[in-house]
């Protein structure tokens, strides 16, 4: 069956249909003459990109707002005078800033930093130990002022942990190795200086900054530094831990090695006057006195050190050359009038010689000087015998007997040492032998 022709009202209208760009309907659905010229075809729809452009101004200005209130949060006047008065070391100027910032901001993490770095420096170890504690960004610059204020505090131990903790960081902080040992050489710790003197001793030559301390009246604080030799360093260390735990031929060829390395002393950390008084102990120790002799007249300072001097003098005895050691103990009574050591060799020295009444005199100051000498006692006693003076004679029996029943004194030892221990330029008792007894 045949399909009806379309009628007149369905013919199309002339003109190609297309969507209307603005209006989405056919253009059949546009009025458009019948006749007229078509008009241009429209553009292809683009894809719209506003959405991801919007996206990251979006983004841009969220950082830009959550990072103004970071820093608003954080900052303050109070905070960059805090960083301006610990630059210049007013220490107390910059805790008062710094405290000022944490009342209004107590989150304010760097100002209890510095806060805490500045009371460290004022000594106020336990103050300062509140702040490093509630502090969550410690560097290691901080935990080494944690650590050398423990230190100063003389608590020692806690301070071991905090340099523990820096070593953990940076293991070849050098500044934190040479605090920590000299932490563990005040506590007697040999075996742990030996290590980490073995570790410094293997180090390459060249010079090396780090961080030391330096106190001033009213605080300390860290300056960088120089050290031309840290294998200088260890071997200093390796013979220090030596000397302590008695191994004195190790100790002495640490020292030497020292000498090898840095002949001016300008890299070992003891005081020189210490470094040769331990090196001159040892030496004699094993017998050495040329040696001691030798090193002790070239060392800088040792004619005026009265600890020095004495090491020679006991060298000289050691030699059986009575009179370079009498000029010796002469010149230490010059350097020191109340030298113990000094008066009781020179009253041997008289009693040797038969010179009776100096000797009782001079044996008479050391007994004074050092009441708790079994030697000077007992070589008193001889000496009032031999005057014939009974009374004194027993006196001083009595005296030496005593203190040999107390432990500190017992039969007079070799030619060249002596019991009375005077102090040396460290504080620590320079030798440990005996004074010479003359022969009954």
């Amino acid at each position: 069956m045949k399909e009806d022709p379309p009628r007149p009202s369905e013919t199309p209208a002339s003109g190609p249909t297309f969507p209307d760009a603005r209006s989405g309907r056919n253009s059949a659905e546009v009025a458009i003459p019948a006749g007229a010229p078509p008009g241009p075809a429209p553009s292809p729809r683009r894809p719209r990109r506003r959405g991801l452009g919007w996206a990251i101004i979006r983004a841009g200005l969220l950082a830009g707002l959550v990072g103004l209130t970071y820093a608003n949060g954080t900052w303050s006047r109070a905070l960059d005078e805090a960083r301006v008065a610990e630059a210049r070391g007013d220490f107390l100027g910059a805790i008062k800033a710094a405290t000022e910032h944490l009342h209004r901001r107590p989150w304010g993490d760097e100002a209890r930093r510095v806060a805490a770095r500045c009371l460290s420096r004022l000594d106020h170890a336990g103050e300062a130990e509140a702040y490093y504690r509630r502090s969550w960004g410690l560097t290691v610059a901080d935990l080494r002022y944690r650590a050398y204020g423990l230190t100063r505090a003389n608590l020692r131990d806690r301070a071991l942990e905090k340099f523990d903790d820096v070593l953990r960081r940076q293991p070849d902080d050098l500044s934190a190795l040479r605090l920590k040992v000299g932490l563990l050489l005040s506590m007697n710790r040999w075996e742990e200086v030996a290590e980490i003197g073995r570790r410094l001793a293997q180090a390459p030559p060249g010079r090396v900054r780090f961080d030391a301390p330096v106190a001033s009246a009213d605080h300390w604080t860290f300056k960088p530094t120089e050290i031309l030799s840290v294998a200088a360093l260890g071997y200093t260390l390796l013979a220090i831990a030596d000397h302590g735990r008695g191994e004195v031929e190790a100790a002495v060829a640490s020292y030497q090695k020292v000498l090898a390395i840095d002949p001016d002393l300008r890299s070992m950390p003891l005081d020189r006057r210490l470094f040769w008084a331990q090196f001159g102990e040892d030496l004699l120790m094993l017998g050495r006195s040329p040696d001691v002799i030798r090193y002790l007249t070239a060392a800088d300072g040792s004619q005026a050190e009265p600890a020095l001097v004495a090491l020679r003098a006991r060298a000289y005895a050691q030699q059986d050359s009575a009179d370079e050691a009498e000029t010796c103990w002469r010149r230490v009574l010059e350097l020191s009038p109340d030298h113990p050591e000094a008066w009781l060799n020179l009253g041997l020295l008289e009693l040797r010689r038969g010179h009776l009444e100096e000797a009782a005199r001079l044996l008479a100051r050391a007994a004074t000087l050092a009441p708790g000498s079994y030697d000077a006692a007992y070589n008193l006693g001889i000496t009032y015998q031999r005057l014939r003076r009974s009374a004194d004679a027993k006196r001083w029996e009595e005296v030496a007997a005593r203190l040999r029943g107390r432990g500190e004194g017992g039969a007079p030892g070799p030619a060249g040492a002596t019991s009375i221990r005077p102090e040396s330029p460290a504080g620590r008792p320079a030798g440990t032998a005996r004074p010479p007894s003359p022969a009954s």
